[in-house]
């Protein structure tokens, strides 16, 4: 049972991440949209326009959601060590089942991927990440990813800095000897 309290807790907060990043792109997106609507009716009212220009909003939004989940969802991650704006926020990154740090084309199998884990609002990716022992959507199975807690991550990190540490302690005085300095 607390197996699957810590499945469930990790799959919140990665659909809270997932809402997080969506709302920012659906922002950018929105604002993109309405500068090119409010452009077209400015023009509109200078120079005489087809009616073909009222497209221009609608292509703008279109571009500028690709864009903007092309950004969030894979150039992010790949270029900030695994993590989007909102896994920023919520302390989560995207790492190799290895630990190391994905390939632009696993962030890329992951954001291709997500089309289907949305399928029917988001239940196919929130199912796997319940029943699947890394807690894994599917694009993370297929692109051999998995997201892990960055807190955690770093905790472990000073903990083996501390073991370093000790073990420096443990050495002999011979073995202590500042560089630099003869005995």
């Amino acid at each position: 049972m607390a197996r699957f309290r810590a499945g469930a807790g990790l799959a919140l907060r990665r659909l809270a991440q997932y809402g997080l990043d969506t709302l920012l792109v659906v922002v950018a997106a929105l604002s993109v949209t309405i500068f090119s609507l409010a452009a077209v009716v400015l023009l509109a009212g200078v120079v005489r326009l087809p009616p073909q220009a009222l497209f221009v909003p609608l292509g703008a939004l279109v571009v500028t959601s690709l864009l903007g989940t092309l950004w969030v969802d894979v150039w992010c991650p790949h270029r900030h060590g695994g993590t989007t704006p909102a896994m920023r926020w919520l302390g989560l990154r995207i790492t190799t089942l290895r630990g190391g740090p994905p390939t632009l084309r696993a962030y890329l199998l992951r954001w291709l991927l997500l089309q289907v884990d949305t399928l029917f609002l988001g239940l196919v990716g929130v199912v796997l990440i319940l029943v699947t022992p890394r807690h894994q959507r599917l694009g993370d199975l297929v692109a051999r990813t998995v997201v892990v807690r960055a807190r955690k991550a770093a905790e472990d990190a000073e903990a083996a800095e501390v073991t370093e540490g000790e073990a420096a302690e443990d050495r002999t005085p011979a073995d202590r000897t500042p560089a630099g300095e003869v005995t």
